[in-house]
């Protein structure tokens, strides 16, 4: 009888200790990633150092996750197959504004905010915001200057390139006839090679 007792009393505290310790050692819930995005990413300036969020080197799913509404991939050119784009709207500096992710082998090497149909004057001012701010951040810049070979030499395309060792970042301001694109985020390093 007291071996019946001794191991009856053995069960119970060992089923109390597992439940006991089970609930005090459990971790506190942690907001998911996109709802810490949420509170990170929220003013446009926090925007433009979204690569301190989101790195290079992901896959398409991991992105996926910290956004959820990012679209399908689809192949870039039916002659490279394995270069892969996916995007998502959002808005920056009270612009409409297509964020395009771009990826090799299923590998986020590049990401790039897309203002389309802005005018001259307002393409200028973002540009030379863009250039002030990453200035501050990167440093000393590159900056390119394309001529359109048939034009009287107004520029077609000014950009901007920062090295911070691990990516590129860099400004484009592509300038049509009517309309002025601009692009800007981080790639892998392609200009600045080691």
């Amino acid at each position: 009888m007291v071996t019946w007792r001794v191991l009856f009393t053995f069960i119970y505290l060992s089923a109390f200790l597992f439940f006991a310790c089970s609930n005090s050692t459990e971790p506190e819930e942690q907001p998911d990633l996109e709802d810490q995005l949420e509170h990170i990413v929220n003013t446009d300036e926090e925007k433009l150092l979204l690569i301190d969020h989101i790195p290079l080197d992901l896959t398409y799913y991991q992105v996926k996750e910290i956004l959820p509404d990012l679209s399908e991939p689809i192949v870039e050119s039916e002659y490279f197959s394995i270069l892969e784009r996916a995007t998502i709207n959002t808005n920056l500096f009270s612009h409409d504004c297509n964020l395009e992710f771009n990826f090799s082998n299923d590998t986020l090497y590049a990401y790039w905010y897309n203002i389309d149909n802005l005018s001259n004057g307002v393409a200028d001012s973002l540009y030379t915001y863009l250039q002030s701010f990453y200035g501050e951040i990167y440093g000393d810049y590159f900056e390119e200057i394309s001529h359109d070979p048939g034009a009287s030499g107004y520029p077609i395309f000014w950009g901007s390139y920062w090295d911070s060792d691990e990516y590129e970042v860099v400004i484009g301001n592509n300038i049509y006839a009517n309309y002025c694109l601009l692009a800007f985020g981080f790639q892998e390093r392609i200009n600045f090679k080691k």
